[in-house]
């Protein structure tokens, strides 16, 4: 299980923040940089494929 936290920011001129913890607290993803809807998709596909709680922080 991961938990996965993802910041959105207002536009792509702005960092969006994604970061990724597994239960036993290790940071397995944390990146600050313009990501495209695809990118942050392929990002939550991939740490979720074992069960995941997502939060979505969005403007």
């Amino acid at each position: 299980m991961h938990y996965i936290g993802i910041d959105l920011a207002w536009t792509y001129a702005n960092e969006s923040g994604i970061c990724v913890i597994a239960d036993n607290g290790e940071i397995g993803y944390c990146e600050s940089k313009v990501f495209s809807d695809e990118m942050i998709a392929a990002i939550v596909e991939e740490y979720a494929r074992d069960g995941a709680i997502v939060g979505i922080d969005a403007p």
